[in-house]
């Protein structure tokens, strides 16, 4: 039931109707995180005066692996309202908090966080923040956390970026698995930044 319920759901969200605001928030109360998530994304459609307040509830409701984190950064991306810059600042600051570590903006704040930057038009404001990190991972060799990094810095689209690939190719020079991927990851990103 709940596939068919989330399915509903986002069929009526795509119509970004504002009659079906309650219909949304009622849903954020379901059992099923698939169910919360799409009512949090229709909810943010409806540009509608209360779903900041109800997104931002589902901050401090528990769940999985911050999934309730995870859909309201979902439905803020939507609604574009200002007010969610310094809470996705905050979810991308936040670096220890349960997650899965999926790198998809469906199963890991973080990237959620930096959809809903871009969406505000606000991703700049992360660059710091995530470079700063970066280079944290960077002097400890520890792979898997440089990459998330590059990944979300990739994302932002940010022409300082440029930098990250001249450490990478330095350290990594003498790697060829390693500096392999670091070309392929600057070949996006420079993709990216021509679009």
């Amino acid at each position: 039931k709940y596939w068919l319920k989330s399915t509903a759901i986002g069929i009526l969200g795509k119509t970004s109707d504002s009659s079906f605001t309650d219909i949304y928030i009622n849903a954020l109360n379901d059992e099923s995180d698939r169910v919360i998530n799409s009512a949090a994304v229709a909810l943010g459609k409806t540009k509608s005066s209360k779903a900041f307040t109800e997104l931002m509830k589902l901050e401090s409701k528990s769940s999985w692996k911050n999934q309730n984190r995870i859909s309201a950064l979902n439905g803020l991306q939507f609604l574009a309202d200002e007010r969610a810059v310094p809470y996705t600042l905050k979810c991308i600051e936040d670096n220890h908090s349960p997650r899965w570590y999926l790198a998809t903006p469906i199963w890991d704040y973080p990237y959620a966080a930096v959809n809903a930057l871009l969406a505000l038009n606000k991703a700049h404001l992360a660059y710091t923040l995530l470079f700063e990190r970066f280079k944290k991972s960077l002097n400890e060799n520890d792979v898997n956390d440089i990459f998330q990094n590059v990944q979300l810095l990739n994302l932002l689209n940010d022409e300082r970026a440029i930098e990250v690939y001249t450490m990478l190719k330095e350290k990594y020079e003498k790697d060829e698995t390693i500096f392999n991927a670091v070309k392929n990851y600057e070949s996006e990103y420079l993709k990216s930044l021509s679009k």
